[in-house]
């Protein structure tokens, strides 16, 4: 059975990572189903900003962005554009459930919100693979955790997981099994 992934494309920018994700899992012989879902659709009844002519160009931009980012090496697996209005959630599930998914790769939005990401993990009939891109290395982008330097050591020299300030406390936490 040829693996089939549904990768959630959205122009963001972590759009590439996503394909490049979908391309790699699909492996030789599987196939990407890139989809792009319209939304701004309230109910059954579209909303007035959004026509056919809107349909029709996003189909025409996506086509082009998946066919520009698919990789030489990718070109043995088989290609979906789909574009879909209403939803995105909605759009992403119904469409991993019709392709009979085995994964489905989509973007963080981040601070925009993440409801459709937590829709999809929550109703999706396989595994969902959430890709991040937020470069960490900018001034305020760290987590908010702090890790001690002498524990970051002490796993680095592979001597154990704790340093000795950390070790009594992490022991109710953790159990080091020989």
């Amino acid at each position: 059975m040829t693996k089939q992934i549904v990768a959630a494309v959205d122009f963001g920018p972590e759009s590439k990572r996503v394909l490049e994700l979908a391309f790699d899992r699909a492996g030789a012989g599987g196939a990407v189903h890139a989809l792009h879902v319209v939304s701004g659709f309230r109910g059954v009844s579209p909303h007035p900003g959004k026509s056919e002519a809107q349909v029709s160009e996003a189909l025409a931009r996506l086509e082009s962005y998946v066919v520009d980012q698919r990789s030489a090496s990718a070109k043995d697996r088989q290609l979906f554009v789909h574009v879909l209005r209403g939803s995105v959630a909605e759009q992403i599930i119904e469409l991993s459930y019709e392709a009979k998914a085995s994964l489905v790769v989509m973007g963080n939005p981040g601070t925009q919100g993440g409801s459709a990401v937590k829709k999809v993990v929550h109703w999706a009939r396989c595994p969902i693979v959430v890709v991040n891109d937020v470069d960490y290395t900018v001034e305020g982008m760290m987590p908010h955790f702090t890790v001690c330097e002498d524990c970051m050591d002490a796993r680095a020299a592979g001597m154990r997981w704790y340093c000795d300030a950390h070790r009594d406390a992490a022991t109710r936490a953790a159990k080091v099994i020989e």
